[in-house]
């Protein structure tokens, strides 16, 4: 198998038409089969003992599939938990606690591999079979089965974590841009850099889907509930965005001297509402964006005692509570 896939991929979806359902649905199928099975079991069982898992991790990356891995993971967690609990009513001799353990482990392998390595697998997938090995703990079974292999091309040394730590992937911007603000919604998540642009990416390969540029500082940004748009804040604009095609949808002024401090989706994503530093909570309806911003109540976030020796000033922060239903302000 490892031969057919070193062609380029309409090369491979034409000659081997059935690979990509192959290995992108098997977990669908292992999801419908039955949980109790011994031959199911057994099955898996020889498939992540052997070489082939490598075949599998690289077919789906050369199809850019690396979700396939994230989901194969938790099918096979579930897979675990529902033999455990079906143990109960089996003799102990008859639990096979070691291979449940081995589809555990590999379950854990799928998604560090995803997070630490998915983007170095899409750009060369063949990185599966010598790179990526060396580059697990001691202990996780990708390692202790293909980490000391005679046609590993690297040594590695000096790692001193025996198992996967609760790192899952690291996140690099250009250009030595800090990282300011994160919001993550479904499928995508979204990193606000102190250049005040905006790195789309996706949360099951963190592979950069785009990048949305604001064009001025960035105050707040958040995703609608079906994360199809995003919403970003500057300091002279409100700018709506198209996920994931980075397309934008449309852009307003702001307010003279108010910064938003928090920004969300509400009435069924209907209109975007935010929070700004002049104590006022103003919105806009997203189908008629150009109209400008509304204030809901002037007077709502307004102080009218003093505390004796303190000072009325802007707030420092400003959160909506998850239904927009509240607002802190500190």
């Amino acid at each position: 198998m490892r031969s057919k896939l070193g062609r380029d991929q309409h090369t491979i979806q034409s000659t081997e038409p059935f690979l990509l359902y192959a290995a992108a649905s098997w977990p669908y199928h292992l999801r419908q089969a039955a949980t109790g099975s011994e031959d199911t079991l057994t099955l898996l069982v020889n498939f992540l003992e052997g070489r082939s898992v490598l075949s599998w991790i690289h077919s789906l990356a050369i199809f850019h599939h690396l979700e396939v891995l994230v989901r194969a993971a938790r099918i096979l967690t579930s897979f675990v938990d529902l033999n455990r609990k079906l143990n109960v009513e089996k003799s102990p001799m008859l639990h096979r606690l070691q291979d449940l353990d081995l589809l555990e482990s590999w379950a854990t392998d799928f998604l560090k591999i995803v997070g630490k390595f998915g983007r170095h697998l899409l750009q060369d997938p063949t990185a599966i079979y010598k790179l990526v090995p060396p580059f697990c703990p001691s202990n996780s079974n990708m390692h202790r089965q293909f980490g000391h292999s005679e046609a590993s091309q690297i040594s590695v040394s000096g790692i001193t974590n025996t198992v996967w730590d609760d790192c899952l992937a690291r996140i690099t911007l250009p250009n030595n841009e800090k990282a300011w603000k994160i919001a993550c919604a479904g499928r995508y998540f979204a990193v606000l850099s102190s250049a005040g642009s905006i790195f789309l990416g996706d949360s099951f390969n963190l592979e950069e889907v785009c990048t949305l540029r604001h064009g001025e500082y960035i105050t707040a940004i958040c995703f609608n509930t079906p994360c199809d748009r995003l919403v970003s804040c500057g300091v002279k604009s409100t700018k709506l965005w198209a996920i994931p095609t980075g397309g934008l949808l449309g852009s307003t002024p702001n307010p003279t001297d108010a910064k938003a401090m928090d920004v969300t989706f509400t009435e069924k994503d209907a209109k975007i509402t935010t929070a700004s530093d002049d104590k006022i909570i103003r919105y806009l309806y997203i189908s008629n964006i150009e109209g400008g911003w509304q204030c809901l109540d002037p007077a709502l976030l307004k102080e009218n005692t003093q505390v004796e020796g303190g000072f009325i000033t802007s707030p420092c922060y400003m959160a909506f509570s998850p239904d927009a239903a509240q607002i802190a302000v500190a």
